[in-house]
């Protein structure tokens, strides 16, 4: 019983690391969820700026225009940060236009380069934001794949640890179920002497009967 017992603290050990490591994965799944939209709006972002540097003499309503797109952007990436929560935990602490960039600037400051003309540092404020997210996500991608491995290792040993228990407890009713049965027999046979001692005793005493009514008729 001991040994079973110990087996059974080590399946709950790891039936909680695997727990642990499901929540971990979910948490890991929904951030990088969140960070592939962040990544796509960055890629517009980057159109947005490439397009801005590589036409010359833009007018007035056309600079207008593009900046309506950038700031379009921006607030979709601070909308998507703000609003990422996976259980009550914020998913994108740290991922606000006013966090992402390089060291020419934040994205908050996109909107000043393009006005400026600036547009290799916009290029470089940009390419650092994406650069980080990509960063991020390729982080997540190894933890998660780590995570896979770790949890299926612990499965494994829990289905080992479960049928090392099973095994083990049916073996312990087999041994009860038989010494029940061996009882059970040992029972039935004192019955069965008991049953032919008083027969024996039952035939002898009428033979001893009629023993001593012959005797009297003589």
């Amino acid at each position: 019983m001991v040994a079973v017992e110990k087996l059974k603290v080590n399946r709950t050990v790891l039936d909680r690391k695997i727990r642990g490591w499901e929540r971990e994965s979910s948490f890991l799944g929904a951030k990088d969820g969140a960070l592939s939209a962040l990544g796509t709006m960055l890629i517009d972002l980057e159109g947005v700026v490439v397009s801005a540097s590589s036409t010359g003499g833009l007018s007035d309503a056309e600079v207008d225009a593009l900046l309506g797109e950038a700031d379009g952007i921006l607030q979709g990436i601070d909308h998507v940060s703000r609003v990422s929560v996976f259980n009550d935990q914020d998913l994108l602490r740290g991922y606000a236009t006013t966090d992402l960039g390089s060291d020419e600037g934040r994205l908050s400051d996109l909107r000043e380069a393009l006005r400026s003309g600036e547009f290799e540092r916009a290029q470089s404020i940009v390419e650092g934001a994406r650069d980080r997210v990509v960063g991020e996500r390729g982080r997540i991608g190894g933890r998660l794949i780590g995570l896979e491995a770790e949890r299926n290792a612990a499965m494994s040993a829990f289905e080992n640890v479960s049928g090392a228990i099973s095994q083990i407890e049916d073996t312990d009713v087999a041994a009860e179920v038989s010494s029940l049965v061996r009882a059970q027999i040992l029972e039935e046979a004192s019955v069965q002497v008991m049953l032919i001692e008083r027969g024996q005793a039952e035939s002898s005493l009428k033979l001893l009967e009629g023993a001593m009514d012959f005797s009297r008729s003589l």
